[in-house]
């Protein structure tokens, strides 16, 4: 028996943590003798690859394919807003410059957030909730890609995020390529270009379908601003 605070982080998480635990035993499901040896492919059924960026001043946002409609990639671009803008900046300033109690939005979490946004975004344009076994997260930020793949952090606003991303599926792959590797996701990351992007899209014989960032994922970023307060 160990007391708990209520409302504590610990009791939070505990608590949600509970009914997942008790579906797990009940479900009686075993235990693999080994783990898996190679995460799923991208063109398995129930495996989705979003590829993603973010800007530090601009906006973010990327795209995604389906395996069961690869001619039509589902393409997320918007800007940031104005408190997620000063947060950005405010990260950027060193330790001593910082204002006191400011909210604060660092890169990393920027990513992070941009990938999880992107396939909320597809999990909900495209009906996939409970369906989708796998993301394939591409972008070119190694601590982002790290930090899935860790599924955890020490560092409370990207652990934060890392909750939204494994509420939404159990399973997360983080690749961190060049950036020169990832120029399209780059430009989707500025939504001046956004029309250009989807432009080169159909000349190229896609048909891009636009998507939004849902509620909880911005309800979710502004919590997280508040954790990295100084």
């Amino acid at each position: 028996m160990v007391p708990l605070a209520a409302g504590s982080r610990l009791h939070s998480g505990l608590s949600a943590l509970l009914p997942h635990a008790i579906n797990v035993v009940e479900r009686n499901e075993g235990v693999p003798l080994a783990p898996r040896a190679l995460f799923a492919d991208i063109d398995d059924p129930g495996t989705v690859t979003v590829t993603s960026d973010a800007s530090g001043h601009d906006g973010f946002g990327g795209y995604a394919f389906l395996p069961a409609s690869p001619l039509e990639p589902l393409v997320l671009c918007e800007a940031w807003p104005g408190d997620v803008v000063a947060a950005l900046a405010e990260a950027k300033r060193r330790q001593v410059e910082r204002t006191a109690g400011a909210p604060a939005l660092s890169m990393p979490a920027a990513e992070l957030f941009t990938t999880w946004a992107l396939a909320e975004a597809v999990f909900d344009a495209a009906e996939l909730h409970g369906s989708v076994a796998a993301v394939i997260a591409v972008g070119d930020c190694e601590p982002a890609a790290a930090a899935l793949n860790a599924a955890s952090s020490p560092t409370p606003q990207i652990d934060r995020l890392l909750a939204g991303a494994r509420a939404l599926t159990r399973q997360w792959l983080g690749v961190a390529v060049p950036r020169e590797w990832n120029l399209d996701a780059d430009r989707l990351s500025h939504p001046s270009q956004l029309e250009e992007v989807l432009a080169d899209a159909r000349a190229a014989g896609l048909r891009p379908r636009l998507v939004r960032t849902p509620a909880r994922c911005w309800e979710a970023l502004r919590e997280s601003l508040s954790l990295a307060r100084e």
